[in-house]
């Protein structure tokens, strides 16, 4: 049984976002049952701005570790104790990881601590193995950004790449 709360059916879940924009602005998906326990789940946010002025976005992240790949670089935040902000400009995508609480122990056996309200370099956090962090980075979130299937296809990407990036790790 998956701890996931996202519906156990397709394991996938997705929002349209605001009215005016495409399906699947947003989608997210559980990790594979050997990360469960650690990963709450993953995403992906798109957006399209060419059309209209740019935006500050902020949102209140969850008080547990979360992993972003933002135009191609890979960076971990530690818990925040104010509003996580992002520039929303041009056309683009996130792709994320949300940890557990307690979650990301096991990548560093250390206290996270050390991260609240901090957004360090993934490289500086995970040994790299086969593939530089930030190359990897860079090609997960290029696949990404130029997917252009449906939220499962989109879905599917990203838990394969973050499923495996981790796993080698944990």
């Amino acid at each position: 049984m998956s701890l996931c709360l996202i519906s156990p059916s397709d394991k996938i879940a997705s929002r349209a976002g605001a009215p005016g924009r495409s399906p699947g602005a947003y989608v997210k998906r559980c990790p594979s049952n050997s990360l469960a326990a650690v990963v709450d789940h993953y995403w992906i946010a798109r957006w399209d701005r060419r059309d209209t002025v740019a935006r500050d976005a902020g949102a209140l992240l969850d008080p547990c570790v979360h992993m972003q790949i933002i135009a191609g670089a890979a960076r971990v935040h530690g818990v925040m104790r104010g509003a996580f902000r992002i520039r929303i400009d041009g056309a683009g995508c996130v792709v994320g990881v949300k940890f557990r609480p307690g979650g990301f122990y096991p990548f560093v056996r250390a206290s996270v601590s050390r991260w609240t309200d901090r957004t360090v370099p993934a490289d500086a956090i995970f040994a790299a193995t086969t593939m530089a962090v930030q190359a990897w980075g860079s090609d997960l979130w290029n696949a990404a950004a130029s997917c252009t299937g449906d939220r499962v296809e989109n879905a599917t990407l990203i838990a394969t790449q973050l499923d495996g990036f981790l796993e080698q790790r944990l």
